[in-house]
């Protein structure tokens, strides 16, 4: 036997106040049960159980060891799920992370994902710049421009950008032809390009480059408004919905101001660059495990079926 063993042995032992009853639950002979409580009397010099003919109590160091080693083989019981997900068929607990406007779009193909993939169980968590690894997440998606980092990042999709305004703005404000008139306009942004994480490691590295308006040779750096900057998409079009300015966003966050004529497209001849992409992130340069794969699969392969985010 190895040390992790006689420690899952005490656990049982303690949990059932039984030599017998421990070697019972664990299939083994009450010898080999004593032998490691034994064992592990004589490996830490303390007295773990006073031992009568029916069965055995915990002394005051038992009592404190026997939590332990429940932890312990709670944490050992965990390791085949974990084994499993790095077998060659995509198995066991995919942890994933992803922004809210992500999970709106990709939510009606997760049953898809979990029909193919049976063995795979799924935990989703929503929220902004998520980290794998640290987080607990195996994965994490991601909209956006990042910066070099140790995490792995495998790029499934460029997300185009497009500029939006509501009609009674766009009625009361200058003529807007061409890019540079921009520069006589509000432009709200998601954050002032100059303002990136922290950089301690305690969020997601991002870069916010600066936007170009870009086409027939006449490409113009977007002007950006010092009035108000949020890196929640949803505060930023509300600004537009209510006529204060124009802002860049995806097509498939405004799809209902569109169709409703809430917010209408400005300058749809000119490209937003450079544009922002899908990502999945991973914490480790090691091959990621088959549940991982899988996942990150899946959403390339379902690329053309979802609105462009």
């Amino acid at each position: 036997m190895i040390d992790s063993d006689y420690h899952v042995i005490f656990a049982k032992v303690g949990d059932l106040g039984s030599i017998s009853g421990a070697a019972r639950a664990l299939k083994i002979s009450k010898t080999n049960v004593s032998r490691a409580v034994t064992r592990l009397e004589q490996k830490y010099g303390v007295r773990l159980v006073e031992r009568t003919t029916k069965c055995v109590s915990l002394t005051e160091i038992g009592t404190v060891f026997h939590r332990r080693c429940v932890r312990l083989a709670t944490d050992l019981a965990g390791i085949d799920d974990e084994i499993a997900s790095y077998r060659d068929e995509p198995s066991g607990t995919l942890r994933l992370g992803l922004p809210s406007h992500v999970s709106t779009y990709l939510a009606p193909y997760l049953p898809q994902f979990l029909t193919e993939f049976p063995a795979i169980n799924l935990r989703m968590k929503v929220g902004d710049r998520l980290l794998p690894g640290a987080d607990g997440f195996d994965v994490v998606l991601y909209v956006g421009w990042l910066a070099d980092s140790t995490l792995v990042a495998r790029k499934l999709r460029d997300v185009p950008l497009v500029l939006v305004a509501s009609p009674s703005y766009l009625s009361n404000a200058p003529p807007l032809i061409c890019p540079s008139d921009l520069g006589n306009h509000e432009v709200f942004g998601i954050l002032p390009y100059d303002e990136a994480g922290r950089g301690d490691g305690s969020e997601l590295p991002v870069r916010l480059p600066t936007l170009e308006v870009r086409g027939s040779g006449a490409d113009f750096v977007l002007p950006q408004s010092t009035r108000f900057a949020s890196n929640d998409q949803n505060a930023v079009i509300r600004m537009a919905e209510q006529g204060l300015g124009i802002v860049p966003t995806s097509l498939a966050l405004i799809g209902e101001q569109i169709e409703s004529g809430r917010l209408v497209r400005v300058l749809p001849d000119f490209a937003l660059e450079p544009a922002p992409s899908l990502y999945a992130i991973y914490s480790s340069k090691a091959l990621p495990p088959p549940k991982v794969k899988a996942f990150a699969d899946f959403i390339t392969r379902i690329n053309s079926e979802i609105p462009v985010l």
